[in-house]
């Protein structure tokens, strides 16, 4: 351990890397925005699963999935007409297991989506 600090004593930071980057992201509008869970304890393939929602949604513009971790996705559309229509048209799954979608309001964040009941055609 001590071989280690001893080592960042002789590190040093430029004046072009001691610049400050925001981190945080601020997303606009919520309107192109859905956070899918799937219920598995599996992990999930995200490219398999990008492939497939491609598939099923027919979707207008192209989107992109971001994994958040614990089976939790972030869906960002090129379209606000996408989401609701999907939506409409839930329930979804992919390889038998339960997607669950959750549309964040506008004050709302992704951090507060809840996944406490869902919809099933009967």
């Amino acid at each position: 351990m001590d071989d280690i600090t001893g080592r960042w004593a002789y590190l040093s930071v430029n004046s072009t890397e001691q610049k400050l980057v925001n981190l945080t992201l601020e997303i606009e509008n919520n309107g192109r925005t859905l956070v899918a869970k799937l219920f598995t304890k599996r992990r999930v393939n995200i490219e398999a699963l990008s492939r497939t929602l491609r598939g099923m949604w027919h979707s207008a513009q192209n989107f992109e999935v971001r994994d958040l971790g614990a089976n939790t996705m972030l869906i960002l559309f090129g379209s606000e007409v996408d989401p609701p229509k999907i939506l409409a048209q839930g329930p979804w799954s992919f390889d038998k297991y339960l997607i669950r979608l959750y549309k964040p309001k506008e004050e709302k964040s992704v951090d507060d989506a809840t996944f406490t009941i869902a919809p099933f055609w009967i």
